[in-house]
């Protein structure tokens, strides 16, 4: 148990497909809704989200069936905070399923943590209410969903939230970003283990060492000099290249890794 304190967030998302070849492995669409605590004690987790992005998505790149890499769609939601409406339970949701890892990362680099009420079971129900979730029973659906807040927190019964992902064949994992031996950690396996999912304890605090290749400076120059030769269509087109720049800038170490994510979807 405390080999996984130290896992960071990607860890916990990776391994949990990992968990799961026979669902993950031999599927046509991957979507991922992803639900962050954005409360005043969680900039550790927003920052570590913000910068392990591309490293799930490069993990998920080597995912196939028949051959044939599955279409990765991502959600965002964050919750427990101040600025969101009390009568929407401090739920927001950033943005629906998009194959747009662009835009899904210049949500992330928008989230503002401030203190509130952090309602799991809340913002749950959302996920499961509001996305276009696949009809597809060949398709792989989870919800990630991370906190350090007790999980029955708020007017929502947790378990009715959770029971609507078993109903609708989504995983959910949880992700406690507190002490290992806190009573409110089983809690939160409790709802993972509802919804067959996994889950896991993170320091969302820990800082993420990024190891430097020899070979970066130089895959950094043809990544700049690749986005050069892209010719936008519409104004959507001219949208997309812009925040390919700023997600670019926003990536800073992690921009090799990004790069290859993004040219192999």
């Amino acid at each position: 148990m405390q080999k996984l304190t130290r896992i960071l967030f990607t860890t916990a998302l990776t391994l949990s497909i990992l968990c799961s070849p026979t669902a993950a492995f031999a599927k046509a669409k991957i979507q991922i809704a992803i639900l962050l605590d954005s409360s005043n004690s969680m900039d550790g987790l927003i920052d570590q989200t913000r910068t392990q992005l591309w490293q799930v998505v490069n993990f998920l790149t080597k995912v196939t069936k028949d051959g044939e890499v599955p279409e990765l769609e991502v959600a965002l939601y964050h919750y427990g905070n101040d600025t969101l409406p009390s009568s929407e339970g401090f739920v927001r949701l950033l943005t629906g399923f998009t194959p747009e890892l662009d835009l899904v990362s210049e949500k992330l680099f928008s989230i503002k943590t401030n203190g509130g009420q952090e309602y799991a079971g809340w913002v749950i129900r959302s996920a499961m209410q509001e996305l276009n979730w696949s009809k597809n029973p060949a398709d792989f659906r989870v919800i990630f969903i991370a906190g350090n807040e007790p999980f029955d927190q708020g007017p929502i019964v947790w378990n009715q939230s959770v029971n609507l992902a078993v109903k609708g064949d989504t995983l959910v994992n949880t992700i406690y970003c507190g002490s290992a031996e806190s009573q409110e950690r089983r809690l939160w396996a409790s709802g993972a283990e509802l919804a067959k999912g996994s889950s896991f304890n993170i320091n969302q605090n820990q800082q993420i060492v990024v190891i430097k290749s020899p070979y970066d400076d130089e895959i950094s120059t043809w990544n700049t000099k690749l986005n050069q030769t892209y010719i936008p269509y519409g104004r959507e087109g001219r949208v997309g290249q812009q925040r390919q720049a700023v997600e670019d800038s926003n990536a800073g170490s992690n921009t090799v890794l990004r790069s290859a994510c993004v040219q192999s979807f």
